[in-house]
């Protein structure tokens, strides 16, 4: 995710601008992170056999130096070849439970975010997402752009028991069968990805292996 401060309507209006055309040139590249702070988040992601993938995420942010602060994040979605256009987005503010608005940008959405002081504020973005290849992919590697590492993170992939698995970027510190499921959690702490999470999958009548690192 990337982030611009809004410092005023005006400058805001000017800075915005910018931010689209970086945005343009870097591929929804992460941007600057001014007074918020990316401090951590908690991913699941659900594949919807045959073609298509959940991400639920969770985002926690925080001042930069504990006062209130107000910034607009830019959040990007895969562009992959074969993959399609995100739908049923949602962005919701965790603690009100409200639906918040967003706009449109290349390979992305964006919208606001407010901390008040010495506070945290959690957003959840729910989006889905086809891939026609088999291959799907999360974003991790624009957390780079913060500066610094998320503190306490944790990421899920749930795979339908008659689903193989037969690819994941990163490895797993448990597997957990729950119902029709089986899901695949990894835990991270100071976490500076360097790479995204990219997953392969078919369905379990075909050739697979089981998941590997």
């Amino acid at each position: 995710m990337s982030l611009k401060n809004l410092p005023g309507d005006c400058m805001y209006q000017f800075r915005h601008v910018i931010v689209l055309f970086f945005i343009l040139a870097a591929g929804a590249g992460l941007l600057l992170a001014g007074d918020l702070r990316f401090a951590s988040e908690n991913i699941d992601v659900r594949i919807l056999p045959p073609d298509t993938v959940e991400v639920t995420g969770e985002y926690f942010f925080a001042s930069s130096d504990s006062s209130a602060c107000a910034g607009r994040v830019i959040y990007p979605f895969p562009a992959d070849s074969g993959a399609g256009d995100p739908f049923g987005i949602i962005v919701r503010q965790n603690d009100t439970r409200k639906d918040l608005p967003f706009g449109r940008v290349v390979r992305g959405i964006t919208f606001a975010v407010e901390v008040h002081e010495k506070g945290t504020t959690g957003i959840t973005v729910i989006y889905r997402q086809r891939f026609a290849t088999g291959t799907g992919r999360y974003i991790l590697t624009t957390t780079a752009g913060w500066g610094r590492p998320l503190v306490n993170s944790r990421y899920s992939l749930h795979v339908p028991v008659n689903t193989v698995l037969e690819y994941l970027s990163y490895e797993c510190d448990t597997v957990f069968t729950s119902g029709t499921d089986l899901t695949y959690y990894f835990f991270k702490r100071e976490f500076m990805p360097d790479r995204d999470l990219v997953f392969s999958w078919h369905d379990a009548t075909g050739r697979g292996a089981a998941a590997k690192k």
